[in-house]
């Protein structure tokens, strides 16, 4: 079975998932047109609005959308994430008898999941895109204008972290299951990542310092907010400050984005490292144990 082979039977198992079309596309696109059509009146009422120069409207509009673009792509990824952790808790049993009774070996199973899971992530990444340009340069400029990203390779690059992100993770709790043999503890491990999206990246929009800002779920936030609208990465205040205090032009302790990016593939190659341990250990479970 060639690579080829086992990237195209994991797209379609992923594309077949309720959870990838309801929650990883239509509920981040839904998510989305509420932060141009529901939290932009609170945040700007009429008032406020017209006693900004149109510079100021400007430099608003494109930091509002970047920053709406990094919080809405972390939870796409962790809604993802519930697809990936059933697809390798599931695949395990059925690898261990391929690897075993065919030429078929397991890490080419595992590297053609990673593909695919770029590649859905990938597509889901354009319907998050678009419906960020066309909801928000319709709701501030009647689409006579449009808000779209400062720098694509940037955006595309945080899109394949996050998405290494997320696949290591599913896979470090979908190996949980079976290391620790309770295929029972399988919903509780899927919804994880949202959990954590939700703990951690939510409060790094509004709460901590470099503690909550240097973890995965902030990283992926400023990062696709920074590619998007320019916003400097500060991971000694959260997002909403370091947004208000860049607004008005006040001193922050920004660093380069690459150092960001030092931490974050530091990160992933932690999860990679754990995933790979665990995958090695459940060679010795019993396929009866695992099947529950």
């Amino acid at each position: 079975m060639t690579l080829a082979t086992v990237w195209k039977f994991y797209v379609k198992e992923i594309l077949k998932r309720w959870e990838f079309w309801v929650l990883a596309v239509i509920f981040t696109i839904f998510w989305q047109s509420t932060g141009a059509y529901v939290f932009a009146d609170y945040n700007f009422p009429p008032e406020t609005w017209l006693r900004l120069t149109e510079e100021m409207r400007r430099k608003i509009v494109h930091s509002y959308t970047g920053s709406w673009y990094g919080f809405v792509a972390l939870f796409m990824l962790s809604f993802m994430a519930i697809t990936f952790v059933q697809i390798i808790c599931h695949s395990v049993v059925s690898v261990r008898y391929l690897s075993k009774y065919s030429k078929a070996s397991t890490s080419r199973f595992f590297t053609g999941l990673v593909l695919a899971a770029l590649t859905a992530i990938a597509m889901a990444t354009v319907f998050l895109l678009t419906s960020t340009v066309l909801f928000y340069s319709q709701k501030f400029y009647d689409l006579k204008e449009l808000v779209v990203p400062q720098n694509y390779l940037g955006i595309l690059a945080t899109t394949v972290a996050g998405g290494l992100f997320a696949y290591f993770l599913s896979m470090t709790l979908a190996m949980l299951v079976i290391v620790l043999r309770r295929p029972r503890m399988l919903s509780a491990m899927c919804i994880a990542p949202v959990v954590l999206a939700f703990g951690l990246g939510y409060t790094a929009n509004y709460a901590g310092g470099v503690e909550i800002q240097a973890l995965p779920f902030g990283l992926i936030t400023r990062l696709g907010e920074h590619y998007y609208s320019g916003i400097p990465i500060d991971l000694t205040k959260p997002g909403v400050q370091t947004w208000m205090a860049w607004l008005r032009g006040q001193q922050l302790n920004a660093i380069d984005p690459f150092f960001a990016w030092l931490i974050m593939l530091g990160w992933i190659a932690l999860l990679a490292l754990t995933s790979m341990l665990l995958l090695r250990k459940q060679r010795g479970i019993n396929v009866e144990e695992l099947m529950g």
